[in-house]
């Protein structure tokens, strides 16, 4: 039996189940199970799983745990990930000391900003509107900020003037950053940044300092995760930005590449192809950028729904996720939010049915792009740079990234475990849940079947002894 016919074996069983049990009605198949018609991508199976057993609260809270309570073991493999790979990079896994130019007293390592910001973060101010909802830990002192890119931004703003970094969140510094606009020199490029061990680490390794800079730095936070998230879908912040089709172009191939390692296997060559799109893939991505440009997702019911989800909207569960401390009340935050919202497109539609479609295909939409978020952090400036910084030292100054997909490319081997890692991660989470509402419903299933059984066998002994049929179904409608 081939991958369709089980798939749509187990979706007819849960529905016969369902239907024994008085469950609510089954979805139309067509835009609520996508995995019908794919491959092998199990996170999206599993959530038409979910989404045939339950509706669309129940599916919600896969998404509240992942943010809520996951992104803390998420962030700590995707660490050991990053330090792994920084070694192997580094004299194959050898513990080299600093070369004396990246020490203190040397000239450093020069890079231009767009070298390690891919999505033109470094344009948008952190105290801004959109900044906010971008960048973590804004204060008063962005230079103190908790969030690298947060302080990267502000050191940029102090043209000229040597920054620390390491001691907002670790204690002392690790590296320093300098940035000119204008190299009055002329021996590099204008909006360069220059990038020097702390004295601290004058005598220490290489992977020391990687060690230590990538401990320093936090990967995954729930707002910013979730903000990215709604932008994905819905483009609410890229297009308040007005970002460009090309930039908006660039981005859909990241996710291209995402969805790509997504579905390979341990025995896939992870070779140049992944890194590389067809015509389709272009005019797909193409027509991504004009949608997020708009502000926009298409929804496919009954009728195809452009929604949008306001960016007051994302404001305010930005405010909210981020007023919480702790994990009860992030989940609490998440919730109404995402209920805010699924509830807001799913008045777009024109019957319950597909409002409630409306709303799975909306958590199925999060689902299907946290990994792709997750990823994007990892081509943020917080990570690029201390990548470019090992890169060059390898290959010298001149060698660098040309954009997002060459990093990618340049470092398949991370990017895949990565992808896998978080896979893994939200693999379990789905499976527990969809097994436990399996469990569920079986045993109703059981359980219904058993007193059908009881009930014909009790109506057979009653008519014997002469009970009019009239009382039997009445007891039968009673029991």
């Amino acid at each position: 039996m081939g991958v369709l016919d089980q798939k749509q074996q187990i979706f007819g069983n849960i529905a016969a189940a369902r239907a024994l049990t008085e469950g609510l009605p089954t979805l139309s198949t067509n835009s609520s199970f996508p995995s019908i018609n794919n491959g092998g991508d199990a996170i999206t199976f599993l959530t038409d799983l979910i989404k045939a057993l339950v509706g669309f609260q129940e599916l919600q809270q896969t998404i509240e745990t992942i943010i809520s309570t996951n992104l803390a073991e998420i962030e700590r493999e995707i660490k050991i990930a990053l330090k792994a790979q920084l070694k192997s990079v580094v004299s194959c896994g050898v513990n080299p000391s600093l070369p004396s130019w990246i020490k203190s007293s040397g000239t450093g390592i020069k890079f231009t900003v767009n070298q390690i910001d891919f999505k033109n973060l470094m344009f948008v101010n952190p105290t801004s509107e959109a900044g906010q909802l971008l960048y973590n830990n804004v204060g008063q002192n962005l230079l103190n900020s908790t969030d690298f890119n947060t302080f990267l931004y502000q050191t940029i703003q102090n043209n000229g003037l040597t920054q620390g970094w390491g001691h907002q969140t670790s204690g002392s510094d690790i590296l320093t950053f300098t940035y000119v606009a204008n190299d009055v020199s002329a021996t590099d490029p204008n909006n360069t940044i220059t990038a020097k061990a702390s004295p601290n680490y004058d005598n220490k390794t290489l992977t020391d300092l990687n060690n230590d800079y990538i401990d320093s730095v936090e990967l995954l936070n729930p707002s910013n995760l979730l903000t990215n998230l709604i932008d994905t879908i819905f483009g609410s912040i890229s297009s308040t930005l007005n970002k460009s089709l090309t930039q908006l172009g660039k981005e859909a191939q990241i996710a291209t590449v995402v969805n790509k390692l997504t579905t390979t296997t341990s025995t896939d060559v992870i070779d140049s192809s992944y890194f590389t799109f067809t015509s389709d893939e272009i005019s797909a991505q193409q027509a991504s950028a004009l949608q997020i440009k708009n502000g926009q997702s298409l929804i496919t019911t009954n009728a195809p729904i452009q929604a949008s989800v306001p960016f007051s909207s994302v404001q305010a569960m930005n405010t909210s996720v981020n007023s919480a401390t702790n994990s009860l009340e992030t989940r609490n935050a998440v919730s109404s939010s995402l209920s805010s919202i699924g509830n807001s497109l799913g008045s777009l539609a024109s019957n319950p049915t597909d409002a409630n479609n409306i709303k799975l295909n909306f958590i199925q939409s999060l689902i299907d792009n946290i990994t792709k978020c997750i990823v994007d952090t990892i081509l943020s400036p917080k990570v690029v740079g201390i990548f470019l910084i090992n890169f060059k030292i390898i290959n010298g100054q001149s060698a660098t990234f040309s954009d997002a997909i060459d990093f990618m490319n340049q470092n398949k081997n991370l990017i895949y475990n990565v992808i896998k890692g978080i896979g893994a991660s939200i693999i379990k989470i789905l499976l527990k849940f969809a097994l436990g509402e399996i469990g569920t419903l079986v045993s109703a299933a059981i359980a219904k079947k058993a007193l059908e059984q009881a009930n014909l066998y009790v109506a057979q002994l009653l008519t014997l002894v002469g009970v009019p049929s009239s009382i039997i179904n009445l007891i039968n409608q009673l029991v």
